[in-house]
């Protein structure tokens, strides 16, 4: 009876383990997966992460403090952020768009209390983020919570006075258009041409001239 019994056990404990194989993910790809990210929208942080090549790019917008005299905020701080995928963390440098200066950093893509989150930090505060959200090592960084997934691979940034939009590579361009410094999302890249989406709440989507973009490296 006891040798009946044992090997029921072992037979309902194989039958488990194979269960657990066939039906729960992979723990290497959901280490990759956490590992790499995910593009979208993490709070005022735009990330475009391109897994093909292991790089990271995105964009930080965010204001603080209303000066009533000229009817605008009194800080703001904006980042383009280049990062390469080395082992679990990115390693970054951080610049204003079209500066040579940069700051370096690293940043994480973990999960806290089931929420996707991004925990970044860089080796010293750029200018005039302190007043508005502290990047600095010395004060520990800060985190961003996954607001919408997207489906870009890049975030780059608008170097020309004005960019307009074609609906297609070599056609007529259309009346939509951005302007310096406006950061779009890049879905495909061709000959010259990347397909772009401009905006959060409405979106503006074509194909602009690459020429019209600050190249992805920002240590460039």
């Amino acid at each position: 009876m006891k040798i009946i019994l044992r090997k029921r056990f072992v037979l309902v404990f194989l039958l488990l383990v194979l269960f657990a194989g066939l039906f729960l993910p992979h723990s290497s790809a959901l280490a990759q997966e956490n590992t790499s990210g995910v593009s979208g929208i993490y709070s005022s942080l735009m990330i475009g992460i391109d897994k093909n090549n292991e790089t990271l790019t995105g964009f930080f917008s965010q204001a603080g403090g209303w000066d009533e005299n000229t009817k605008a905020p009194m800080f703001n701080c904006e980042l383009f952020i280049y990062g390469k995928l080395q082992g679990s963390t990115y390693k970054l440098t951080t610049r204003y768009p079209g500066e040579k200066e940069y700051i370096a950093g690293e940043l994480r893509f973990v999960k806290k209390g089931g929420e996707k989150t991004i925990e970044i930090t860089l080796e010293t505060e750029p200018g005039g983020c302190g007043n508005v959200h502290p990047f600095s090592r010395k004060v520990g960084g800060d985190d961003f919570i996954l607001d919408e997934k997207g489906d870009w691979s890049e975030v780059r940034i608008i170097s020309a006075k004005k960019a307009y939009f074609y609906p297609h590579p070599n056609a007529a361009k259309a009346k939509a258009y951005v302007v310096a410094y406006d950061p779009v999302r890049i879905f495909n890249t061709q000959n010259g041409w990347v397909e772009a989406e401009f905006g959060t709440g409405k979106k503006t989507r074509g194909w602009l001239k690459e020429a019209d973009l600050f190249p992805a490296n920002s240590a460039n």
